[in-house]
Formats: C-alpha cells, sequence, structure tokens
C-alpha cells in the first residue's frame, strides 16, 4: 500500500521559522494598538519562562545535560521568539507618549538589575566550576543571557536618559566577565546601543 503524499491528504507544509513569524506580525499589526496583553505577550517571549538565580544554583542541573540528547541547535525556537519580540515591541511603544516612555524606562531598569544579578552569579559560579569553556555554553545560562541583553536592546531608545546613562555604565564594568562569544558580542551592541541612543 502506497502512503498518500501531502498533497493528496490536503496538507500544507510550513517552514516553522516563517510561521512563528508570521504570527508575531499578526498579533503586532492586529491588536498590538488596541491590546495590553500583546505588549505582555512580547515581553513574556524576551524574558522567557526561568529565573536568573536558578540557573546558577548547582553543577546537577548543568552536569546532567552532557547526557541529554543533543539536537542541532535545541534553542533555536527560543531564540528565534526572543529575537521577534525584540523586532516587534518597539513598534507598539510611542516616543511622544509618556507613559510608554516612562514603561519602557521600568523595563530597562528591571533587563539592567537581572543582567547584572545574573553576571554577578555568573562570575562566582565560573571561580568555584570545573567546566571546560564555562558554562556560558550551556542552553540555560546562555539563553538567560541572551534573552536579558536583547530586552535591554528592545526598549532602550524610548527609556529615560538618565537611565540609559546608569544602564551603559553597569554593563561596562561586565565587559571582561566570561562569557559566550555571542553573548559578549550582544553585549556589545547592547552597550553601543545604550550610548549611541539607537538601537
Amino acid at each position: 500500500v502506497q502512503p498518500f503524499s501531502l498533497r493528496e491528504l490536503g496538507v500544507i507544509t510550513l517552514v516553522p521559522q516563517r510561521t512563528i513569524e508570521s504570527v508575531f506580525a499578526f498579533l503586532s499589526e492586529s491588536f498590538g494598538a488596541t491590546s495590553p496583553l500583546v505588549r505582555s505577550f512580547l515581553l513574556q517571549q524576551i524574558e522567557g519562562g526561568k529565573e536568573v538565580d536558578s540557573v546558577f544554583n548547582t553543577d546537577d542541573e548543568l552536569a546532567r545535560r552532557l547526557f541529554e540528547r543533543e539536537s542541532d541547535n535545541p534553542f533555536a525556537e527560543d531564540i528565534i521568539t526572543a529575537q521577534l519580540a525584540v523586532q516587534y515591541l518597539p513598534s507598539l511603544l510611542h516616543p511622544q507618549d509618556s507613559d510608554d516612555r516612562a514603561y519602557a524606562t521600568v523595563q530597562l531598569q528591571r533587563f539592567v538589575e537581572k543582567l547584572h544579578t545574573a553576571l554577578t552569579s555568573l562570575n562566582a559560579f565560573e571561580k568555584n566550576s570545573e567546566w571546560i569553556g564555562g558554562v556560558t555554553f550551556h542552553y540555560d545560562t546562555f539563553l538567560c543571557l541572551y534573552r536579558l541583553v536583547l530586552g535591554v536592546i528592545a526598549v532602550s531608545p524610548l527609556a529615560d536618559d538618565a537611565v540609559v546613562t546608569r544602564a551603559a555604565q553597569e554593563l561596562e564594568t561586565h565587559s571582561s566577565a566570561s562569557l559566550h562569544p555571542l553573548c559578549r558580542r550582544v553585549l556589545g551592541v547592547a552597550t553601543e546601543c545604550l550610548t549611541s541612543g539607537t538601537p
């Protein structure tokens, strides 16, 4: 018996990344101007669901990942959703709206505080860790740092200038931290974004 083809079954093949992008575009364009839920949704996609402190508690969780079944890119979809959220969130914030600027300022303070906590914890963790190449190459640590830096990039253009200046100074103190190369690059981009005032 020959199996049915996708065409015969009436199934439409989809490219996952393009499908996710279409969902973000539809939500932002159709409901972004009227529903605060879309803004909250985008912010959640940037932050993710894992708390910063839990990433650096013990070696056990990180060690367990040595024996997990590997995939080509285990956090590709998480990265895509975070990047798309960063792309669409600024379009829902208006520079002329004082409430939006206040919202961006509060979120920038939150992201920088969380990033400072994460990098401080990471530096302390690295001193007592025997992981070759450092723990930032592991799923949770890399994705946690990457999300937080993307959050800084997303909201900083509309945040209060004084807060942006303090945020840039805060991030520069971590420029010598032992980081995943991509995190180091994005941290540099975030610092440059805060300094120049453009995303």
